[in-house]
C-alpha cells in the first residue's frame, strides 16, 4: 500500500500491495528531495559535470568516474573506536531535517544518497541499528530486487569490503545498466557449474576479480543457495564471522540473478602509499562490478590498465580459493 505518512521523516509507505511501484515511488521521493534538500541537490547537479572514461583491462571494459563528492566515503575511518565516536548517519534520529524516506515493508527506510554515483542512487537502511550482516536478511534483499526491477539492481558491501557504515545494516539500489559486469551479455559468458530444479550455479573465468553467480526462479531456493555459498566461504576461508564479499542482486521479470565477489582485503596497496604514489580508492561492489569511482582527479588521470589490474588482484580473493568455495557448494547442492 502506497500512501503519504505524517510521521516525521516518512515520505511514503510501501508494503507491496499498491498500484505505484517501488521504483516510481522512489523516483518521486528523489524529485521531492532535490527540491527540498540542498545537499542532495548539489550532489545530483554535480553528476552532470563528472568525468568518465573507459579502459580495457584484459577481456573486460572498466569505467572510471571522477567523483569528488565520494571522498568522504572512500576515505572513511572504520576502526571500532572511530565508529563508536560518531553518530550513525543511517539511523532515523540522526538524519538531516530535510531528509525523508520511504518506509519499506515496515523494515527498511529507502533514502536518497546525498553523494550519488548514478542519476538514481538510493540507500536502504534497516530501521533497527544492527551491524552490516547479510545472511539473516537475504529474503529482504531478494524481495527488494524484485520490487525495484527491472531498472534498478541491489548491491551489498560487506562490513570489511567497502561499506562506509559497517555498524548499520544497509543495501543500495543503483541503475543496473551503469554496472558493466552485471549486464546480460556479460552474465551469459559465465560457466555453468551445477543446476537444480530451481537454481543455477555459475562461475567466472576472470582471474582478476572472480565471481560466483546464482540465478533462479524460486525465492526460497535462492535464499538456501546463497546461505550455502556463505557457509562454504566460511569453511574454506576458516572464518567464523561474515566472509569478506560484495554482492549484486537483480530480478529480470522471471528470475533472480546474484553476483558475489569474494574478497581478501578491504583496500589495495596503492591506498596506503605515501605522497604522490597514493591512489585514493576503496573498492566496493560498484568497483568490483567494473565502475571505479575516484574522488581525486589526479588519480582518475593516472589510472591505467596495469594499475587497475593490480588494484583488483590486491582486494579480490584468488581464483583458486574461489574455485575451492564453488567446489564446496557443488557438493552441497
Amino acid at each position: 500500500m502506497d500512501k503519504s505518512d505524517d510521521r516525521q521523516g516518512i515520505f511514503a509507505i510501501f508494503n507491496g500491495c499498491g498500484e505505484v511501484s517501488l521504483t516510481e515511488l522512489s523516483l518521486s521521493l528523489l524529485t521531492q528531495q532535490k527540491a527540498a534538500w540542498s545537499e542532495l541537490r548539489l550532489g545530483y547537479d554535480a553528476l552532470a559535470f563528472l568525468k568518465q572514461r573507459r579502459i580495457q583491462v584484459g577481456d573486460a571494459t572498466v569505467v572510471l568516474q571522477c567523483n569528488p563528492r565520494r571522498i568522504k566515503s572512500t576515505g572513511a575511518v572504520l576502526d571500532p573506536a572511530s565508529i563508536r565516536a560518531r553518530p550513525c548517519f543511517l539511523c532515523r534520529e540522526n538524519l538531516p531535517e530535510a531528509q525523508k524516506g520511504i518506509l519499506y515493508r515496515e523494515k527498511f527506510l529507502v533514502l536518497c544518497n546525498p553523494a550519488p554515483i548514478f542519476p538514481a542512487h538510493f540507500t536502504l537502511a534497516l530501521i533497527e541499528h544492527i551491524p552490516q550482516s547479510l545472511i539473516m536478511h537475504l529474503s529482504s534483499l531478494l524481495d527488494m530486487a524484485k520490487d525495484f526491477s527491472p531498472d534498478l539492481a541491489l548491491l551489498y558491501n560487506g562490513p570489511r569490503s567497502g561499506a562506509s557504515a559497517p555498524d548499520h545494516l544497509h543495501f543500495q539500489a543503483v541503475i543496473r545498466a551503469s554496472i558493466p559486469d552485471i549486464d546480460d551479455a556479460v552474465f551469459d559468458k559465465r560457466q555453468v557449474r551445477k543446476g537444480t530444479r530451481d537454481t543455477l550455479l555459475l562461475s567466472t573465468t576472470n582471474g582478476e576479480r572472480p565471481a560466483i553467480l546464482v540465478e533462479g526462479t524460486d525465492r526460497h531456493a535462492m535464499e538456501r543457495c546463497l546461505i550455502q555459498i556463505i557457509d562454504a566461504m566460511r569453511r574454506v576461508l576458516a572464518v567464523t564471522d561474515e566472509p569478506m564479499l560484495n554482492l549484486f542482486c537483480l530480478y529480470d521479470g522471471a528470475k533472480w540473478r546474484v553476483v558475489i565477489y569474494p574478497r581478501r582485503r578491504h583496500r589495495p596497496d596503492v591506498f596506503f602509499n605515501l605522497g604522490e604514489e597514493q591512489i585514493f580508492i576503496t573498492p566496493g561492489a560498484v568497483e568490483m562490478g567494473g565502475l571505479l569511482v575516484l574522488p581525486r582527479e589526479e588519480d582518475y588521470e593516472r589510472l591505467d590498465a596495469h594499475i587497475i589490474r593490480e588494484i583488483f588482484l590486491d582486494v579480490a580473493l584468488e581464483q583458486d580459493r574461489v574455485e575451492e568455495i564453488i567446489s564446496a557448494v557443488e557438493s552441497d547442492l
